[in-house]
């Protein structure tokens, strides 16, 4: 028996052709399952979820989230990833990481004051791996920028997404 799992992106009003055919000619009882699945709703950069706190976590699924045309890999990998964007209302040092993660992850920050798209994104900072299997970013954060947050699995891996983040602002004397 061999089992081979496909996960292929379909569009509506396609018409789909499955073949199934048996592993160096064998032939038998065949069960096909499928199911559709549906992407999260920040899997897309466009619909990226906000952060309006300067400190934070929140915890999310990857599973089902893809990789957008244009997207890059992300500290150079990735193929299932999130989007938040956080617009600190103070500058400050930040700090992104993914710990608590169920998987290996990978993070990276973007910068972007027009519509964002993946051509117009500027990269801030990256990682993979710097706390074991979890990522970790600090950078500086300007006072209205809006950073793009991508948090993907490393080689396109899955599971739950612990996001942290938080804003040290300047202490004024």
């Amino acid at each position: 028996e061999r089992w081979s799992p496909t996960a292929c992106p379909s569009i509506l009003g396609q018409e789909y052709f499955i073949a199934v055919d048996g592993y160096e000619g064998a032939s038998g009882q065949i069960v096909l399952r499928w199911a559709l699945a549906e992407s999260p709703p920040n899997d897309d950069l466009a619909s990226s979820a906000e952060i309006s706190e300067d400190r934070g976590s929140v915890i999310a699924s990857n599973a089902d989230a893809t990789h957008e045309p244009g997207e890059r890999l992300h500290a150079g990998t990735g193929g299932a990833s999130l989007w938040w964007r956080w617009a600190p209302e103070v500058a400050g040092a930040a700090r992104v990481d993914t710990l608590g993660s169920s998987f290996d992850t990978v993070v990276a920050v973007y910068e972007d004051d027009a519509t964002p798209s993946h051509a117009t994104l500027n990269l801030v900072a990256d990682d993979d791996d710097a706390n074991g299997l979890q990522s970790q970013v600090v950078f500086r954060a300007a006072a209205g920028a809006t950073y793009y947050v991508a948090v993907d699995g490393y080689a396109g891996a899955t599971g739950d997404v612990a996001l942290n983040w938080e804003l040290f602002a300047p202490v004024e004397c």
